[in-house]
């Protein structure tokens, strides 16, 4: 939602959390292993693997609105708003950035 402000910690083992800030345009940290990149298709229908390690996927599917499970033992989702448009950049040092447009 636009004015999501809550830290989610991913997992235990990731030993980072996820802050989404109102503009929801901050760095993502994965892990620091992450050898994964996260493909992002247009129609957002695609699962995005996070690492090998979390053994479960991010389904992204059109209409934005389903919780993303981020982990097995994660006992939080992140909803993603129904309208959001998502572009997802691959960086240095395994860093993820999203930026969401509303």
């Amino acid at each position: 939602a636009p004015n999501l402000s809550t830290a989610l910690p991913i997992a235990p083992n990731l030993s980072t959390a996820l802050p989404i800030a109102p503009n929801l345009s901050t760095a993502l940290p994965i892990a620091p292993n992450l050898s994964t990149a996260l493909p992002i298709a247009p129609n957002l229908s695609t699962a995005l693997p996070i690492a090998p390690n979390l053994l479960t996927a991010l389904p992204i599917v059109p209409n934005l609105s389903t919780a993303l499970p981020i982990a097995p033992n994660l006992s939080t989702a992140l909803p993603i708003a129904p309208n959001l448009s998502t572009a997802l950049n691959h960086q240095s040092h395994q860093i993820l950035a999203i930026s969401f447009h509303f």
